[in-house]
């Protein structure tokens, strides 16, 4: 039989350790990857090219930051809803502002789909501005939904640029 001294038991401990310390390591690896993956797109989603939402017109109040924006579908699918962002500064490039929609996300669903060459629809979104300094919107960037294949899709291939001011665009 075999007698473990003190001296053996105590590299028996050690051993351990390097295992609880590297299932550790290996688990914590795990769980960053898996968290660092939902902020990371692997392939840019795109819709097919028929795929067209239209703003036919809008009307921006400057002091109450309400919008009121009336969509068209011009393209060959149904459209559900749609993702929307603006931006205060007219040199950037890339909308940061966000919309609450539904939920809290910058999502808004239309009413109905909006059918190929179908009803347009209105829709109100809120502005929020702290304070009445704050600077006014100049453009949206809008990104229509799709639902094909029991499967939503965001269509970033046919995102659109709306530059907005103060006064109706009819």
């Amino acid at each position: 039989m075999l007698k473990l001294t003190n001296k053996d038991k105590k590299g028996l401990s050690v051993i351990v350790g390097y295992v609880l310390l590297i299932t550790f390591a290996v688990i914590m690896g795990v769980l960053v990857y898996n968290w660092m993956s939902s902020y990371v797109f692997t392939e840019e989603e795109k819709c097919s090219e028929d795929v067209s939402l239209f703003v036919k017109s809008y009307n921006y109040s400057c002091s109450s930051g309400e919008l009121f924006i009336e969509f068209q579908n011009k393209g060959l699918f149904n459209i559900s809803a749609f993702k929307i962002r603006g931006s205060t500064n007219p040199n950037r490039e890339i909308a940061t502002i966000r919309f609450e929609g539904i939920a809290g996300t910058d999502y808004f669903v239309f009413q109905k789909p909006l059918f190929p060459n179908g009803e347009s629809q209105e829709v109100k979104i809120n502005y929020n501005k702290e304070s009445s300094e704050d600077p006014d919107l100049f453009f949206l960037e809008i990104t229509p939904y799709i639902f094909e294949n029991k499967k939503s899709r965001i269509c970033t291939n046919a995102q659109i640029r709306q530059d907005v001011s103060c006064e109706a665009l009819e």
